[in-house]
């Protein structure tokens, strides 16, 4: 598969998020990024790629993160804290995931890569996890982790 426009970042401030923006524009490809309103873009502006801001949990916020011919979709933008309740993660982690796949569909995106976390899994039992093992989340973050990615599973269907 050829991919030649542009590729979508969310959560592109974010530590793994940001590292997905580097080694994109080190390769060449044109890159849009997002995350929360920020004052300070000038991670983005310094690299070449430009920063539309948006909001998961506001739909009427990401159509103009799809404008121009987005043809990968890097879905990192997430609420990462443990402590967190999970009514607060929900709107993000769960209702953003199906919000961005929801329009990524809709726009004809060829590649959607979701990044989720071990937490899904529940704690360490001696041994790596697999993508086979039985998710069993044991916090509110892994169990919205976990929600989000039914969502992408159950459209990959």
């Amino acid at each position: 598969m050829k991919f030649t426009g542009i590729s979508l970042v969310t959560g592109a401030a974010g530590f793994m998020g940001s590292h997905v923006v580097e080694t994109l524009v080190r390769e060449g490809v044109k890159v849009r990024a997002t995350a929360r309103p920020r004052k300070d873009t000038s991670f983005f502006k310094s690299r070449g790629v430009e920063f539309v801001a948006a909001d998961l949990t506001k739909p009427d916020t990401l159509p103009p993160l799809f404008e121009g011919g987005v043809d990968r979709v890097f879905h990192l933008g997430a609420i990462c804290n443990f402590s967190t309740p999970y009514e607060t993660l929900y709107p993000t982690n769960v209702k953003g995931v199906d919000h961005i796949t929801t329009l990524a569909m809709k726009k004809g995106v060829k590649c959607f890569v979701h990044v989720t976390s071990t937490s899904v899994y529940g704690y360490y039992k001696g041994k790596p996890f697999s993508e086979d093992d039985e998710r069993d989340p044991q916090d509110n973050y892994g169990k919205s982790k976990r929600d989000g990615e039914d969502i992408v599973f159950a459209k990959m269907k």
